[in-house]
């Protein structure tokens, strides 16, 4: 959908949780900023809350070619590069592996602390992936494997804008955020949170 359709779309949404239709107005708000440029600037981050939260189901899934890459100290364990626009993890598989990982361990938490032992960390039967931060880009280690460093599958939720979001009920969704959001820093907070459970009873 066109970002002026969407933009109008959150103003109607506005409108319906407002007691008058006089929230919307042209002038701006405090004579500086117009009312359609707040929720243009929310609206990239409305969409990003709709990907992080919405079933997978709903979302478009994007699969991507990446290689593994052995360490230097250990045959049996290896990192891969994750893309520029990931966002969210759906499934990772190594080639040897018998089942996917579908979530990551966090540098620090109790899974990922115990892939430093060899001989309780993942293995093929039940895999682990820690994410790590590596400057600007994001890597993941992966436990373990008995030979092979290939990826067979590797499927993730993508960062995206607002435009780009498919489903139509997730459209909806993303323009009741996008309408607290704006209400919020309007500082109506109380007609903020209604628009926000009304978000929350179509991201299923």
């Amino acid at each position: 959908m066109e970002r002026s359709a969407l933009i109008n779309k959150v103003k109607t949404r506005i409108d319906e949780v407002c007691a008058s239709g006089d929230v919307i107005v042209e002038v701006g708000v405090e004579n500086t900023k117009p009312y359609d440029s707040i929720i243009n600037e929310l609206l990239d981050e409305s969409a990003l809350e709709i990907l992080l939260k919405a079933p997978f189901y709903r979302l478009t899934i994007t699969s991507a070619s990446l290689s593994g890459a052995q360490n230097s100290n250990d045959d049996k364990i290896g990192s891969i590069t994750l893309p520029t626009d990931f966002l969210r993890l759906v499934s990772f598989r190594m080639s040897e592996w018998k089942r996917p990982v579908t979530s990551f361990a966090l540098p620090g938490d109790a899974v990922a602390n115990m892939q430093s032992n060899e001989h309780i960390r993942g293995g093929v039967a039940k895999p682990v992936a820690v994410i790590k931060k590596n400057g600007n880009s994001y890597t993941a280690d992966y436990y373990s494997v008995k030979s092979s460093h290939e990826v067979a599958e590797f499927q993730y939720i993508k960062r995206d804008s607002a435009e780009n979001i498919a489903d139509t009920q997730l459209v909806d969704a993303m323009c009741w955020i996008c309408a607290g959001k704006t209400l919020g820093v309007l500082g109506q907070q109380g007609i903020a949170n209604l628009c926000y459970e009304n978000a929350k009873s179509l991201m299923i």
